[in-house]
């Protein structure tokens, strides 16, 4: 119930807790949330690159636990989308023909 609480009352913030028992679905977990907290569209294959990004820049942080793996994230909507322009911009991350206005 506390989880719950925790994730309620953060709903509308830019922080939150990620909380997984196999830390192989953090970066896909990761993306959802993000994709929910800003306007630019993310694809689905940017979610390893925005993990990795999240890690090197301290917005995702390692929390210990027992049982779960745990990180406390918190992004600036404004710099990420920032930040995905450029990458797609200089080529970090591919436009997926989906977002580019043609079918797959």
């Amino acid at each position: 119930m506390v989880f719950t609480q925790m994730a309620e009352l953060s709903f509308e913030r830019d922080a939150f807790l990620l909380l997984t028992p196999d830390a192989s679905d953090a970066p896909v977990l990761h993306l959802r949330f993000l994709n929910q907290r800003t306007e630019l569209p993310i694809h689905r294959s940017w979610a390893g690159w925005l993990w990795q990004q999240g890690l090197e820049s301290d917005a995702i942080r390692p929390l210990k636990s027992e049982g779960l793996h745990a990180w406390y994230c918190h992004h600036n909507p404004q710099q990420l989308e920032s930040e995905l322009s450029a990458a797609v911009k200089y080529g970090a991350l591919g436009l997926p023909r989906e977002l580019n206005g043609a079918s797959a």
